[in-house]
């Protein structure tokens, strides 16, 4: 369950551009792909308000977490194929 507070802490900051509270909160468990009563999403909001480095920060943090959500190591791997197999049966 997502904690509509620190949902509104990550909007807050994406808007803003303060990339230390926008990890903060990602560390804590918001959704960077949840979005606003306006249908917007962090990235959406660090994009409208010119916040470059907010939507680096919000985008590394959705790649990673679509890492984790296939148990994909965050670094280079010797034996890609293992990565791969990996992935191939978390997927099915």
């Amino acid at each position: 369950m997502i904690d509509m507070e620190l949902q509104k802490e990550l909007w807050n900051a994406a808007e803003i551009g303060d990339l230390a509270a926008i990890r903060m909160a990602v560390v804590k468990g918001a959704d960077v792909e949840m979005r606003d009563e306006k249908e917007r999403s962090a990235i959406n909001i660090a994009s409208q308000h010119g916040q470059a480095n907010a939507l680096s920060t919000l985008l590394a943090a959705k790649a990673m977490a679509r890492l984790e959500r296939y148990n994909l190591p965050l670094a280079p791997v010797k034996n890609p194929e293992e990565v791969i197999e990996r992935a191939s049966k978390k997927s099915a």
